[in-house]
């Protein structure tokens, strides 16, 4: 589940953040991991949210892991 670039139209560093919103990480965790901003993690966020048609951690979550299954 690292990558998910392989199962949606995600940047790889976008595929990289989603990955940890989906195992329950906070931004400000994620930023910490990353070694990026917060606000640079929102952004990406944003952006995925916006590719993936979804407005919320969860939609997103089910969705990522819906095509992780479909595609395995």
């Amino acid at each position: 589940m690292k990558n998910l670039k392989g199962y949606t139209k995600l940047t790889p560093r976008e595929a990289e953040v989603m990955s940890y919103v989906v195992k329950g990480y906070s931004n400000q965790q994620i930023a910490d991991e990353m070694f990026i901003t917060k606000h640079t993690v929102k952004a990406h966020i944003s952006s995925a949210f916006s590719k993936l048609h979804v407005k919320n951690r969860w939609d997103a979550a089910m969705t990522i892991l819906n095509i992780k299954t479909s595609n395995t």
